[in-house]
């Protein structure tokens, strides 16, 4: 019997994952934004910048996690083009935390990585569970080097790859015992004993067949163990060289009139804040109700609304076209817990979108861009 293809969760399951990303996101940004402040705050040789750096690294890791479990609500998970190499960089502290100080890390990358197709989060997995499964071959300590390297086959056959990109992780700790070669991929088979779970290795290989890709692996006893993940190169058809300049950016707070509305206190304080600090005239509001009684006469018009898509009452987009019906011209910026209907919510671009956990150089430029097309307009 065939296997029925993979279908979108039920809708009470995807609305309990979009809601739980929407607080995670919000809960996140809180953290990050004053992270960054107490960042702001120190010189750049203060010892606890590493520890700031650090609860930031793990901010954005959770932000990506957030993303994946909306995904995993709609029962699909977003690809596009990636570079190995970049996303390897870009973990390369998680890693080095994550296997302690006795295992050294060493990075052996490709000049230039092909590019491949794939879903980042899962990519940054695959080579998270390897280094862990490596750490833990090296109880005494060792070195983990994680390589890339571009692979070409000959005699392929006519529509399959013949070009790979292989991400190998190698350990110098035990190796496997050849006994337990043929089952290390198996789900729920593990020979760390109460120690591990069992999925570590079968999730790298069910990543890898998801792309298009396979896992091999080469181990010696006693010597250590080298796990390559295989992945086809993506074909670029023509080169991306990216759109038109971005608008002129309106100097900050020249008798701009903000209306932010978000009803997560803390979220809401910090960036009246942050915009106040630019200059700008900001009137905040915690609900969509509140906005439009703040906007009634004799309050003078404003020149942008910055709000989040979802309010308790009246959603962000529907304060957005209200306000728009008395002044046509009002910018808009909007900002998400979820990622749900940003690209219909961003109107083919002419309407910036903040996902959180955002920077507050990102609402700044978002704010300015915003600014400056209104008053273009």
């Amino acid at each position: 019997m065939a296997t029925p293809p993979t279908t979108a969760i039920d809708a009470p399951l995807q609305s309990l994952a979009t809601g739980a990303a929407h607080d995670l996101r919000n809960v996140l940004f809180v953290i990050r934004a004053h992270c960054e402040r107490l960042i702001d705050a120190i010189g750049p040789d203060d010892p606890r910048r590493e520890d700031l750096d650090a609860i930031k690294d793990a901010v954005d890791r959770g932000a990506s996690l957030a993303s994946e479990l909306v995904q995993a609500g709609r029962g699909s998970g977003r690809t596009r083009l990636l570079d190995v190499n970049s996303t390897i960089r870009g973990i390369e502290p998680l890693i080095k935390r994550l296997v302690g100080d006795r295992v050294a890390v060493s990075l052996r990358l490709s000049t230039t990585s092909w590019p491949v197709t794939a879903n980042g989060v899962q990519l940054e997995q695959v080579v998270m569970n390897l280094a862990v499964n490596g750490r833990d071959a090296m109880p005494d300590g060792g070195t983990l080097t994680i390589a890339t390297e571009n692979r070409t086959l000959t005699g392929a056959g006519v529509g399959q790859p013949s070009q790979f990109v292989v991400l190998s992780v190698a350990d110098t700790g035990l190796g496997v015992d050849p006994a337990v070669e043929d089952r290390i991929f198996e789900p729920y088979f593990t020979t760390k004993g109460s120690r591990g779970t069992g999925v570590g290795l079968a999730t790298v290989r069910a990543i890898a067949m998801l792309n298009g890709g396979h896992v091999e692996m080469s181990t010696v006893c006693g010597e250590g163990t080298t796990m390559r993940v295989v992945l086809p190169r993506a074909h670029v058809v023509a080169p991306q060289l990216g759109g038109a300049e971005p608008p002129a950016a309106v100097r900050a707070g020249a008798q701009k009139r903000i209306l932010l509305v978000e009803n997560e206190r803390a979220i809401r304080e910090y960036l009246q804040r942050c915009l106040m600090a630019e200059g700008y005239e900001v009137q905040a509001a915690a609900s969509g109700a509140e906005a439009l009684n703040l906007c009634e006469p004799p309050l003078p018009s404003v020149d942008l609304v910055v709000a989040d898509v979802h309010l308790p009452d009246i959603g962000g987009p529907a304060v957005a076209s209200r306000l728009r019906a008395v002044w046509p011209h009002v910018g808009l910026v909007f900002i998400s817990g979820d990622g749900e209907g940003l690209g219909d919510l961003a109107e083919e671009g002419r309407v910036p979108v903040l996902a959180k956990p955002f920077t507050t150089a990102e609402l700044v430029t978002a704010v300015r861009s915003a600014l400056a097309a209104g008053h273009a307009a």
